[in-house]
């Protein structure tokens, strides 16, 4: 799998909007995809074109992903891991708010919650990474 940034955003999310069948993983690469200069996007290509995307910010405490969209299986792990290598070489753990459904994904990549907001978001952290 090929992980690149993409140079035009706004054209791939209107690919996504047309081409890709609605559901979680096309919303929420819509989502990663959306315009924001203080944010990194990166999108995750095989053989068959776009498998996902992720978004995310370095700030001075942390690298945190912001969204994080997957149409097949592996890609979001590889996003995940693409944003690990730039949270180690800056030394800064990495962090996400993540949806509920996906906590356990999360936890299998490393990541251990810090805490609950409300019922249906989990701020999680890896590690380690320094």
């Amino acid at each position: 799998m090929k992980i690149i940034k993409p140079t035009d955003p706004d054209r791939l999310r209107e690919y996504v909007r047309t081409y890709v069948p609605a559901g979680d993983g096309a919303e929420m690469i819509c989502s990663a995809l959306a315009p924001d200069t203080n944010i990194v996007r990166k999108v995750a290509l095989d053989e068959r074109g776009l498998a996902g995307a992720i978004s995310y910010g370095v700030r001075v405490e942390a690298v945190r992903i912001f969204s994080l969209g997957s149409l097949r299986k592996g890609a979001g792990r590889a996003l995940v891991k693409d944003v690990e290598r730039v949270a180690k070489r800056r030394r800064l753990p990495l962090t996400v708010a993540s949806m509920a459904s996906a906590v356990g994904f999360y936890e299998r990549l490393g990541f251990i919650l810090v805490k609950w907001e409300g019922r249906t978001i989990a701020h999680m952290e890896r590690r380690g990474l320094s």
